[in-house]
Formats: C-alpha cells, sequence, structure tokens
C-alpha cells in the first residue's frame, strides 16, 4: 500500500517534535481511512512492515488519538478488501495490538473504549470469510479473562463488538473452538446476560448456535436456573417459529428433557402446580419441546411406553381438579373478564400444560398401535374428547385434540368404536371435536 510510506516518513521525520509527529500522523491516518473506503485500497505485507513500525513508535511515545486512528483505518481495510484480510490475517500486526489494546489499555475509561470497539470491529471484519483465524482465536483467548470483561461490558457497543468478533471465530466448523472452552459454561451465563441486559444480537447468534450442537446437553445441568429458562425459552421459540433446515433440536438433549419429565409430572400430578420449585418451572418448558420433536422418528419417543402413560394421568389429573373447580386447573373461557391481563394467563404456572400434553400424547400415538390401545385403555378418548372448549390458558387446545384423535383412531376399529360410542353421559352431544372428526351422537 504505496500511501502508508507516508507514515513511516513521518515516523522517521527528525524534524519534527513528538507532539507535531502525533498531530500529522493522526491527520495523515484520517485522511486514509476516508480515501480506504471511497478508493478500494488495499493492503500488502509492506504496508504492514510499516503500522508495525507505528506501534513500534507507540510503544515509546504513547498517544492514543494515533493509535485509534490506526484502528479505525484497519477496520476499514479489513471491511472493504478480501485481499487485504488475506494479508492481515498472517500479520504479527494483529498479536501486537491485541496486546497493546487488550492487555495494555482496557481501563472502562471512554479513551480506551473507543479503542476496544475499534480494534473488535477490526478483528470481526478481518475474520468473518477466513477460514485460517486460529491465530486470532488463540490471540484472545489468552486473554480471556479480559475479553470476557469486554463482552460483559455495561458499554452496549463493546460488548456487541465483543460477540460480534466471537460468533464471526465460531462460524461453522469452528464452533468446536468454543464448545472446548474450560469455562464454556461461564460464557454461556455471560452471554446471556448481554442479551437481557444489551439485547446483543450477536449474543443470540451464538447461543442459538449452541443449542443446536450434540455437545448442549452436557453443558446444561450446571447453569444456573434463570439460564436454563432462558434457553429452554430460545429453543421453543425457534423450534416453533424456524424451519427444520435451519434450526433443529440435538437429539442428544431429548433424553435429558424425558428425564426431568418423567421426574417431575408426577408432582405435577399431585400438587396440580409448578410454581412452587424449580424443577416445575422447567417441566413446561421441557414438555413443549418434547411435544416439538415427538413426530421426529430419530427421538424414538413413541417408544416410551412409560412417558406416554404418565402423561395421560397427568392430564386426566389436573383436567378433573378443574372440572371440580380446583383453582388454577379450571378451564379459564371468560375472555371479556381476561381482556388485558396477562397475569392470569400467559403467566399463570399451569399456562399451555394441558395444550402440551394433548399435543406430546396424539404425536406418540401417531401410527402406533400400541400407543393408540394404551391410551384408550386409559380412558384417554374420553378425556380428549372432554378437553374440546375454548381455554384461554391453553391455545389451541381444541386444533391440538382434534389432530390428536385423528391420530388414536387412524386404522384403529377399537378406538373408532370407542368414540363412536360415547353418549350424552360422557361427551357433550354437540362437541365440536367430534363434529371435526366426522361423528355424529343420536
Amino acid at each position: 500500500m504505496a500511501l502508508l510510506i507516508g507514515v513511516e516518513l513521518l515516523i522517521k521525520d527528525e524534524l519534527l517534535t513528538e507532539t507535531g509527529r502525533c498531530n500529522k500522523l493522526t491527520q495523515y491516518l484520517t485522511e486514509l481511512t476516508k480515501k480506504v473506503v471511497s478508493t478500494q485500497q488495499r493492503i500488502d505485507s509492506t504496508g504492514c512492515e510499516i503500522l508495525l513500525q507505528l506501534i513500534a513508535y507507540l510503544e515509546e511515545n504513547p498517544n492514543r488519538t494515533v493509535l485509534n486512528e490506526l484502528l479505525a483505518l484497519l477496520r476499514n481495510l479489513a471491511a472493504t478488501s478480501r485481499r487485504s484480510r488475506a494479508t492481515l490475517i498472517k500479520s504479527p500486526l494483529n498479536e501486537a495490538l491485541i496486546r497493546k489494546v487488550v492487555v495494555e489499555n482496557f481501563a472502562g475509561s471512554e479513551a480506551s473504549l473507543i479503542s476496544c470497539r475499534r480494534l473488535l470491529q477490526y478483528l470481526g471484519n478481518l475474520v468473518g470469510d477466513v477460514d485460517d483465524n486460529l491465530v486470532i482465536w488463540e490471540a484472545l483467548m489468552a486473554r480471556g479473562k479480559i475479553f470476557k470483561k469486554m463482552l460483559g461490558c455495561e458499554d452496549q457497543k463493546t460488548s456487541l463488538y465483543s460477540a460480534f468478533t466471537l460468533i464471526n471465530l465460531a462460524r461453522g466448523n469452528s464452533l468446536s473452538r468454543l464448545l472446548d472452552l474450560p469455562d464454556l459454561v461461564e460464557l454461556l451465563e455471560l452471554l446471556i446476560s448481554t442479551v437481557l441486559r444489551h439485547e446483543n444480537e450477536w449474543s443470540l447468534l451464538i447461543l442459538e448456535n449452541v443449542i443446536m450442537s450434540e455437545r448442549f446437553a452436557a453443558n446444561f445441568e450446571p447453569l444456573s436456573m434463570s439460564s436454563k429458562q432462558f434457553l429452554l425459552d430460545l429453543i421453543c421459540e425457534k423450534a416453533s417459529h424456524s424451519d427444520s433446515s435451519t434450526f433443529h433440536i440435538p437429539k442428544e438433549f431429548v433424553p435429558l428433557c424425558v428425564r426431568h419429565v418423567k421426574t417431575h409430572l408426577d408432582r405435577v400430578r399431585i400438587d396440580r402446580s409448578c410454581e412452587d420449585y424449580d424443577g416445575g418451572v422447567l417441566l413446561l418448558k421441557m414438555i413443549t419441546i418434547l411435544a416439538h420433536v415427538s413426530l421426529d422418528h430419530k427421538h424414538a419417543l413413541g417408544h416410551d411406553l412409560e412417558l406416554l402413560i404418565m402423561c395421560v394421568e397427568c392430564l386426566k389429573t389436573v383436567h378433573t381438579a378443574g372440572k371440580q373447580g380446583e383453582e388454577g386447573c379450571d378451564t379459564r373461557n371468560d375472555f371479556e373478564s381476561l381482556a388485558g391481563n396477562k397475569t392470569e394467563i400467559f403467566e399463570h404456572p399451569l399456562f399451555g400444560l394441558k395444550r402440551d400434553l394433548v399435543r406430546l400424547i396424539g404425536n406418540m400415538s401417531h401410527q402406533n398401535k400400541l400407543n393408540q390401545d394404551t391410551v384408550r385403555e386409559l380412558q384417554g378418548l374420553e378425556l380428549l374428547c372432554d378437553l374440546s372448549c375454548l381455554d384461554a390458558r391453553n391455545p389451541y387446545i381444541m386444533q391440538w385434540v382434534v389432530l390428536a384423535l385423528r391420530n388414536l383412531l387412524e386404522n384403529n376399529p377399537e378406538n373408532q368404536k370407542v368414540v363412536a360410542s360415547f353418549t350424552r353421559q360422557s361427551v357433550q352431544k354437540d362437541s365440536s371435536v367430534l363434529k371435526d372428526l366426522g361423528i355424529q351422537l343420536t
């Protein structure tokens, strides 16, 4: 980069005072930074050597303004030229900058934050499409404690750019580097906090990649309760609104959910509540996750008869308690009185429980004769038909009941016979569910 020769001349000009030299360097670098964007300038190995001379000069003559303008120049070079990125990634310039900015100058002051932001922008741009970025990863992780301070910094931009650099270093096959970190749990907690405090979109993207990893399950249990809830909510959100080609729940995580659901379903059945203990808080979210994956044969949930039985019994107990007027289990279809009352609906400790149990039971019975028969033997068919009322705390439960019954009746004459034999005493004659199934009681 021929224009950087001017930097070398300024460094060597013996007629300049140090103040005058720094002022001219600042002005020169500022003009060059603007020119890089407009003229697509690139840097070569000679240019990197000149910038190393500049860093050596700044070691002896510290000047924050010159340093910041140098970082702005590199940020723009890395952003605008792939050839510049290919040259810069191999340069010892990066190690020198990381040492100077991260180790020597990160003090949390506004001046040091500007340096950190620009360095992180530069590194994030530099490694975005470069495969061989291991040297940058190692340089940052060698200062892992300081890097985590930048990631967790109260300054929103510093936190954002730290996550930006991290996601670019851990893209694709490089994600394993992040998952291999000995302090991964601590890092996940930190990433979650930056999402909650700063709405850090890059941190969220990292977490989305982690929850799809086969190693996610092994790192889930050590997390704090609030972090577990956050990640389960994220899984539910992604599973509900993402295409299967872009998001999947790792098969290693499903057995963990099954174990937790089995462990805690009985307590919900007995207490009819999930609000008084930690396991119950996670239970509803894990049932939702199992409902999402239960049609995917690679998870083989259909073979878990114990889980199916526990789901039917829990659904039966909660529904019966509601019919008996037990507060919290009752069906809420008084929509006018509930209008605007989110606490009574979405924050209720059993919100969505009956809906997701119905969904899970129905999916587990899809083309599974043993499960279809088991639900019938547990009086589950009558139970499902009795769940046909609208319920504010269980959105779309009627639709899931219809789908579950279709799965239970498919190619199962015994189940079809049982449902067709229901009388007014057991199921409402005008049940919308039975109408949707094409069954008319006389």
